[in-house]
């Protein structure tokens, strides 16, 4: 009996410690819900679906693709920022129509001659003449501009016999061509028409007109104009888009516009003048009507 009470005594403390660690586990397929967000099947709890919107939603210039992403946004509101803030993204545009107030006239000559010193001097001296007849109209010296001048050598291909019947070819120099090109800058529009007709009955045959534009001398007080109109119609669209969505309208947080350029309407017309005729028709010129346009993109927070 003395030997049996420590046996009996070893399988209980065995039993119990048994019972314990029975007791301490959980049952298998049930997971104990914590604060820390895990669920009943022994997962943690998915986090809230993250709406990602398509496309760049970072505020960028019109240079890295804005317009693109704005315009087939519609507008509308979408994602802004890494932060999950929502916004609302618009385009406007602005456009002012006015009258030009200066003509661009790009005209030169071309001479050819057996040599360089030949050519030079008919170039020359048919340039004096249109220049002169430039400010015999009233065109001042800082509005003639020397844009290009070039002395080339001219050839051509002809075909060679050698001694054993073989044809080749070869090149043979002709001559010399002399470019001579100006740009003139006509102030008063309506005299256009005489300028260029004078330059050619001065320069002759050698006259080269390239062609004719209109534009305004000093842009910038347009440019403020046209902005502040496309700066209203984008506040106008973002206000909109908020009543309809039925958000607010927050604070502006980024805003952009496209490159504006000079506005320039160009007349194109090129070729060599005759001036055989001396009393040929005057040349119509019409300065029309010119566009300026420009757009911005912003960006409105959504409290």
């Amino acid at each position: 009996m003395r030997t049996l009470k420590p046996i009996a005594l070893s399988l209980a403390l065995v039993l119990l410690v048994a019972f314990t660690l029975a007791c301490g586990n959980t049952p298998s397929g049930v997971t104990p819900t914590s604060s820390g967000g895990q669920t009943s099947s022994g997962g943690q709890n998915p986090s809230p679906p993250v709406i990602q919107p398509s496309g760049n939603t970072q505020p960028v210039t019109a240079r890295e693709g804005l317009t693109g992403s704005l315009s087939a946004a519609g507008s509308y509101s979408s994602i802004v920022g890494n932060g999950g803030q929502a916004g609302i993204w618009v385009t406007g545009s602005g456009k002012l129509t006015l009258a030009p107030d200066l003509a661009m006239l790009d005209l030169g000559i071309e001479a050819r001659a057996a040599s360089v010193a030949e050519a030079r001097q008919q170039a020359a001296e048919a340039m004096a003449k249109i220049v002169a007849s430039l400010k015999a109209n009233g065109i001042a010296d800082k509005d003639i501009q020397t844009r290009y001048f070039n002395i080339q050598p001219l050839y051509t291909w002809r075909e060679k016999v050698d001694s054993t019947g073989g044809r080749y070819g070869e090149q043979v120099l002709i001559g010399y061509l002399v470019s001579n090109q100006v740009s003139v800058k006509v102030r008063q529009l309506d005299t256009a028409g005489k300028v260029i007709d004078d330059a050619t009955v001065a320069g002759g045959d050698l006259t080269r007109i390239q062609g004719i534009s209109f534009t305004v001398e000093d842009p910038a007080p347009f440019f403020a104009q046209v902005r502040e109109l496309a700066v209203k119609d984008a506040l106008a669209k973002a206000r909109q888009f908020a009543d309809l969505t039925g958000v607010t309208l927050g604070k502006l947080v980024f805003i952009t516009e496209t490159s504006p350029t000079a506005p320039i309407m160009r007349e194109a017309f090129a070729g060599i003048a005759k001036a055989e005729a001396a009393d040929m028709a005057p040349t119509p010129i019409s300065p029309g009507q010119l566009d300026i346009q420009l757009t911005v993109q912003a960006v409105f927070a959504i409290p």
